[in-house]
């Protein structure tokens, strides 16, 4: 077990350890609280148009997916409409 000293057995009044207590919370209470890390998705360009194209016809555009985030982003599918 650790020991127990008290605050007027070191020569520390009252005022100034009750003092030295509420600055301390006082700081930890205005610390700014860090935000929930999170992936954040973005594509570029958000829109493609390919035109008009004849059937069996093919065209292709390139697309960049982006995590602008601040955590790992994970993408489980992509699909088209």
């Amino acid at each position: 077990m650790g020991k127990r000293v008290c605050a007027s057995c070191v020569g520390i009044r009252s005022s100034e350890w009750r003092r030295g207590l509420f600055l301390l919370l006082a700081f930890f209470l205005l610390l700014p609280v860090p935000a929930s890390a999170q992936p954040t998705i973005s594509l570029s360009p958000t829109s493609l148009s390919f035109g008009t194209l004849n059937v069996g016809a093919s065209a292709s555009q390139i697309i960049t997916l982006s995590n602008n985030g601040t955590a790992t982003l994970s993408v489980g599918s992509i699909s088209s409409r």
